[in-house]
């Protein structure tokens, strides 16, 4: 339900990066993680700061076995904010 939900939501504001991240993480928890890397990436077309979606990009590209490109994602989310525990031990500081 919550794909749907964000789909709709995305059809009122299609330039909300929240809602393109949101339904990215739905996805990814899914398994769908083809359309989940679709959608964080136009969730940081429209936000490249926000840590959040480099933190969700990660866990897609990790559960592709993308790891050295999650990695980086790991790393950019703890820089954008390195008080932020979860991001701090995905980027292994």
């Amino acid at each position: 339900m919550a794909v749907v939900d964000y789909t709709s939501a995305l059809d009122i504001a299609p330039k909300d990066a929240v809602l393109w991240a949101n339904r990215a993480n739905a996805h990814r928890e899914m398994q769908q993680l083809n359309p989940a890397l679709s959608d964080i990436n136009r969730a940081l077309e429209l936000d490249p700061e926000r840590a959040t979606s480099y933190y969700v990009r990660g866990a897609i590209l990790e559960a592709r076995g993308e790891l050295e490109a999650a990695q980086n994602d790991f790393l950019k989310a703890y820089e954008l904010q390195p008080q932020n525990t979860v991001f701090k031990q995905k980027a292994g500081k």
